[in-house]
């Protein structure tokens, strides 16, 4: 059963290049970053509005308080383990900056989405808090997820996400919003000034996005050109901009900053 509102749906990607502080060396959740988001998220968030939050950070809080950086492990069970000790860490994070009476969250796999009765079954929870005004809060589970189940990276899962919201026609719209941390696509990643507003054809634009991503992240601007490509199949927009810019979400969604990527 899924509750069919009336709301649009934005569904927010935050990716742990935002909401990870690295000053002086050390690895430390931002929580400056979560609180300029979750205020945006909540003012977004609304009768008319829904907001799922696809959110990483979990393994750079495992790892608080260790003298360790992500980085820096590479055995997949480590990596489980402190994806465990983290996501926790992060929701908590989330409920402070957005409100605690205001946030749902679960942890989802491939499995969950692309098996039809768990698809529904998460659809149907995901629809009931949004209609009730909760922020829903998802990541991947990577304690559990392996090769078979996972999605590999959170630009995906909200892909994947807002695809199958758009195909349950659950909402009145559906939009997606990747938050990192420069000012979107560019024809030349090295110079920010080679924004490209503006995307009609993707095709023609995946060139520039390269494969680059680093410590914290699994993505990188090819992953979110890979999710907005399965995004606009599906009839919805894609907006990806600096989730380091106060407004960020508002701004891009208007238009102001970033790249969208116009539905096909």
């Amino acid at each position: 059963m899924y509750y069919q509102t009336e709301k649009d749906l934005v569904i927010v990607k935050v990716g742990t290049n935002v909401l990870a502080d690295t000053t002086g060396g050390r690895e430390a959740l931002d929580e400056q970053s979560f609180e300029r988001i979750g205020r945006e998220v909540r003012a977004l968030s609304g009768a008319t509005t829904g907001v799922i939050l696809v959110s990483s950070g979990a393994i750079t809080a495992g790892v608080l308080g260790e003298k360790k950086r992500r980085g820096d492990i590479d055995n997949v069970f480590e990596l489980q383990r402190y994806a465990a000790r983290g996501w926790d860490s992060v929701v908590q994070q989330w409920k402070q900056s957005i409100g605690s009476e205001q946030v749902s969250s679960t942890l989802l796999t491939k499995r969950e989405i692309h098996t039809e009765a768990m698809r529904t079954k998460a659809l149907g929870v995901m629809s009931c808090c949004l209609s009730h005004g909760d922020v829903f809060v998802v990541n991947e589970n990577d304690t559990i997820s392996d090769d078979e189940i996972k999605f590999g990276d959170n630009d995906t899962l909200a892909a994947a996400i807002a695809v199958e919201c758009a195909r349950a026609e659950l909402f009145r719209s559906v939009k997606m919003v990747l938050l990192t941390n420069i000012n979107g696509l560019r024809t030349d990643r090295d110079d920010a000034t080679t924004l490209v507003s503006n995307v009609t054809d993707i095709a023609a634009v995946e060139c520039y996005a390269g494969e680059a991503a680093n410590g914290h992240s699994r993505g990188g601007m090819a992953t979110k050109v890979r999710a907005a490509k399965l995004a606009a199949e599906a009839g919805i927009e894609t907006f990806i901009a600096d989730g380091r810019v106060d407004g960020a979400i508002g701004k891009v969604l208007a238009g102001e900053i970033g790249t969208r990527f116009v539905r096909t």
